[in-house]
């Protein structure tokens, strides 16, 4: 399933939170630390295999790295599409409308507040957009970019990851690359095609982001505010004969987190292992929250539960759940036929189905009953 960054591709692209007319004033900041208002931009499918020196792919990531002072460490198958002429750099309209959307706010908004706000922007980008042809099957995915873009990736720079024969791939990663559509033959032209436009898609990314950098700077707020960039997960980008995420390789789970802002070091790199989940109390550091380790929830019972029912009334949870549950069956169907006679003893070789063969039968009818046989 196409399941983009925790708010972006389920609907709700654009989340502003501030403290506005009516609002209680914020309890006192221990020490002399301003409080700062943030900014958290999460896109989506971005590789991590860069630091802020950039990509030697040509991709331009001079927004995001310009002011960073802070770093923490079948045949529908994926093709590339060009679209537009060279000088169309809107590619992405939804994101660029989402993009839009927040520098108005900023320069409207934003800019009369008297108290810090935080501003959310969830961007689809780089994410392949799925093929029209292909219904739910996201191993159809296509990279999409325009001239514009394409010309600022330097195609010679473009390294083209091992490709494995079948037969010398783990199970596990004959069934992602199944299941992604890239078990067929790719010629050399063809992977470096995906990689140059998926770069090319990162470079429109870094547009959208240098947009709102700028609208901070240009209302006088960039030096009261916090700027936080990073991914819901990495891509593979043709590694590991895949793409897209679902896979335990580095480039899939690896994303970007940057963080510039006061009180943030500058060139600051943290070796140490951090995760998505980290981003929230960080926030709250940063920011010198005062309530950082209060229970929300209970404290303003009626703000909460408005906040969730207009969440629920963007994203149809028990649809998407729904969603995927049938995706990965029918995934697994799939993939099952396709191995025919050898699917037990693929089966019997994993390491946590070891004993499989000691009861084939049992595993047989818990599968089946799984699918709903």
């Amino acid at each position: 399933m196409r399941n983009g960054g925790p708010l972006g591709r389920a609907g709700l692209a654009l989340l502003l939170m501030a403290a506005g007319a009516g609002a209680r004033p914020p309890p006192a900041v221990p020490g002399d630390q301003p409080r700062c208002n943030v900014v958290l931009v999460a896109c989506d499918s971005l590789v991590s295999d860069r630091g802020v020196e950039g990509h030697p792919d040509g991709n331009r990531v001079e927004a995001w790295t310009r002011d960073v002072n802070f770093l923490l460490r079948q045949e529908g198958r994926p093709m590339v599409k060009l679209t537009g002429h060279r000088k169309q750099f809107r590619v992405m309209e939804t994101d660029w409308r989402t993009t839009d959307k927040a520098v108005n706010w900023i320069k409207e908004e934003a800019v009369n507040f008297t108290q810090p706000f935080v501003l959310y922007l969830g961007l689809n980008l780089p994410h392949p957009y799925p093929s029209p042809y292909a219904g739910e099957n996201f191993g159809s995915s296509t990279f999409l970019t325009s001239p514009y873009w394409l010309e600022k990736v330097n195609y010679e720079a473009i390294k083209i990851p091992k490709w494995s024969s079948l037969s010398e791939m783990h199970p596990v990663d004959y069934y992602s690359s199944y299941t992604k559509n890239c078990t067929g033959e790719f010629t050399k032209e063809e992977v470096r095609n995906i990689r140059a436009f998926y770069y090319a898609m990162c470079a429109e990314t870094d547009a959208m982001l240098g947009e709102i950098i700028s609208a901070l700077r240009d209302t006088g707020l960039l030096g009261k505010t916090i700027i936080i960039f990073t991914a819901d997960h990495g891509e593979l980008a043709m590694e590991h004969r895949q793409f897209y995420k679902m896979s335990m390789y580095e480039g899939s789970s690896h994303v970007p987190l940057l963080v510039m802002g006061p009180g943030v070091r500058e060139q600051q790199q943290i070796p140490n292992v951090v995760s998505l989940v980290d981003v929230y109390p960080t926030m709250l550091d940063l920011t010198a929250d005062p309530d950082e380790l209060t229970n929300v929830a209970i404290k303003f019972p009626m703000t909460v539960n408005s906040l969730d029912k207009i969440l629920r009334s963007i994203v149809n949870y028990p649809k998407i759940s729904s969603s995927v549950q049938e995706y990965n069956k029918q995934q697994f169907i799939s993939w099952k036929q396709s191995l025919g006679h050898n699917y037990s003893s693929v089966i019997a070789n994993l390491r946590w189905h070891q004993d499989w063969l000691k009861d084939q039968k049992k595993y047989e009818n818990a599968i089946d009953k799984w699918l709903g046989k």
